[in-house]
């Protein structure tokens, strides 16, 4: 994949790098799970079957919030999205799909004392575009991306 050039007043800050299947992924707190990244590697049972299982998972809205803060950031996300593992070395590049912006995340916990209800309110976007709506569109999918974040030059 060709590398998306760092904007000029901006450094580079972090780098994620993501491949697995897009599914809910466990959070380990008052959610119970949110859309990201499964890790999947094939395994070998006692019996001889051999079966993907989930070794890792990327809480995307969570890790992302925790990245970013509520700091002014910048990013540039490069994804492929098919029906197979992605071998990265074998890819076909007109498919992938590259946005760059401005980074709003949030994460957080609410609780209703009048109903006693508790949700969380979530949100990943990079230069307007949803990433998490964009995720639940490959429910199961396999999945290559990649996060660069920028904070500005002091």
């Amino acid at each position: 994949m060709e590398k998306i050039p760092c904007p000029e007043n901006m450094n580079l800050v972090d780098t994620i790098i993501l491949n697995g299947v897009v599914g809910y992924c466990d959070t380990h707190d008052d959610n119970d799970e949110t859309i990201g990244v499964k890790v999947v590697q094939k395994v070998k049972r006692l019996n001889g079957e051999v079966k993907e299982t989930v070794v890792d998972s990327f809480p995307l809205t969570r890790e992302m919030s925790e990245r970013c803060g509520w700091r002014g950031r910048y990013a540039s996300i490069q994804m492929l999205t098919g029906d197979t593992p992605i071998d990265i070395d074998h890819i076909d590049e007109t498919k992938i799909v590259s946005m760059m912006g401005e980074v709003e995340s949030q994460y957080y916990h609410r609780y209703s004392d009048l109903t006693g209800y508790l949700w969380t309110d979530e949100a990943f976007k990079c230069g307007g575009h949803d990433i998490p709506k964009i995720l639940h569109s490959h429910m199961g999918e396999y999945i290559h991306m990649e996060i660069e974040l920028y904070e500005e030059k002091r």
